[in-house]
């Protein structure tokens, strides 16, 4: 983000405000939508053989920016305008201005990308946003610290330079932020074939947003505090509650939560392990070789492992060739990942998530609680 407003975004002047207008409509409405139908294709089927787009799933469209559409003129104004008062450049309402820039200005040609995972469930962004990604699931590479340090200006040349953010007010008439905000909802609207909403609608939508999501937060922080101190004064697991609610009808439910399903499995040489989904091995592996890793798991849990995977990709198995096996002993964990998984993990992460299979006491596969593995 620091990058991106300093350096890549940064505009000297309202002409590039209009363009970075232009290059975002292009993002949300058109190449994002592009990507999606190219991840996920019109005759595209699920694993069960039923249609991928059908039920709630609408086939989006992408939009074709059309400077004679009102509705595409009113996004790039309101846009251009909103990013001039963040830099502090004097904004402007002249169509004809616009119409000039948007002219000249040439928009890259949009060409989809290969292995961009999209999420399609809320599990899925919920698993994605934890790793390197979006949202959206699209992953973002960000570069490292010091890349990112020497595409930064130096500070003597920004002297004076001032960011200012943006507050949202729905009653100034002068400031567009409701012009944005209905520009751009009724452009979504029309990649998925939503009614289009009125600036009036918009307005009272997007007012009524800020504190209601403000009082639920604060509903959430509420009860969050009341199970902590029921922690802390060690209640029973019948004094907890699994709470629900919805503001707006008013309705609310609380229920107590089911004990955790514990597993039991069969140590050599140490008591049996009782785990649930909430337990974790932690190991320090920082620099060790694989080879030393299975060592030191047995000797600390006294279990076998006999898999490891990170994500998708399968680091260890015991049923690999001799060949493989031998040639992955000597990597790190961090070094398998990088090079067997293809992921480059940020060095702002000095852990990995892996999840492991084991042979138990009885010489039975068995199912373990994930690893946390310090690795830098």
């Amino acid at each position: 983000m620091l990058r991106d407003a300093l350096v890549k975004y940064r505009p000297l002047s309202f002409d590039a405000c209009v363009e970075w207008a232009r290059l975002q409509f292009e993002d949300l409405f058109s190449n994002s939508i592009k990507q999606i139908c190219y991840n996920f294709p019109v005759d595209m089927k699920t694993t069960a053989g039923a249609p991928f787009w059908s039920g709630t799933k609408r086939l989006p469209r992408a939009l074709s920016f059309d400077p004679e559409d009102l509705l595409h003129m009113d996004f790039i104004v309101a846009a251009a305008n909103l990013q001039a008062t963040v830099y502090g450049l004097k904004g402007c309402q002249d169509q004809r201005h616009f119409m000039q820039i948007l002219e000249k200005f040439q928009v890259p040609e949009f060409k989809p990308k290969e292995g961009v995972k999209i999420a399609v469930s809320d599990t899925e962004i919920r698993s994605t946003t934890q790793g390197n990604a979006s949202a959206t699931g699209q992953s973002y590479d960000a570069g490292s610290p010091s890349d990112i340090l020497r595409e930064l200006p130096a500070p003597a040349t920004l002297v004076g330079y001032r960011l200012s953010s943006i507050d949202f007010d729905k009653d100034d008439e002068k400031n567009f932020h409701s012009e944005f905000v209905h520009a751009t909802a009724n452009l979504r609207a029309q990649n998925y074939g939503i009614h289009l909403s009125d600036k009036l609608q918009a307005r009272l939508v997007g007012g009524k947003a800020i504190p209601s999501i403000v009082t639920a937060d604060a509903v959430v922080g509420g009860l969050m505090c009341l199970e902590v101190y029921k922690i802390l004064q060690e209640k029973p697991l019948e004094d907890c509650r699994h709470s629900y609610f919805n503001l707006s009808l008013p309705m609310f439910v609380s229920a107590r939560p089911i004990k955790a399903v514990e597993n039991t499995v069969l140590r050599s040489e140490k008591e049996p392990l009782v785990w649930t989904l909430w337990d974790k091995f932690e190991m320090e592996c920082v620099g060790m070789s694989l080879q030393t890793f299975l060592a030191e798991f047995k000797q600390q849990h006294g279990l076998e492992v006999n898999m490891i995977m990170y994500g998708k990709s399968l680091l260890y198995a015991e049923f690999f060739p001799k060949k493989r096996m031998q040639e992955r002993m000597p990597f790190t964990l961090l070094e398998l990942v990088h090079n067997v998984g293809k992921v480059t993990v940020p060095m702002t992460e000095n852990k990995l998530i892996l999840s492991l299979t084991c042979t138990d006491a009885n010489d039975l596969d068995v199912e373990v609680p994930d690893l946390i593995a310090r690795v830098r």
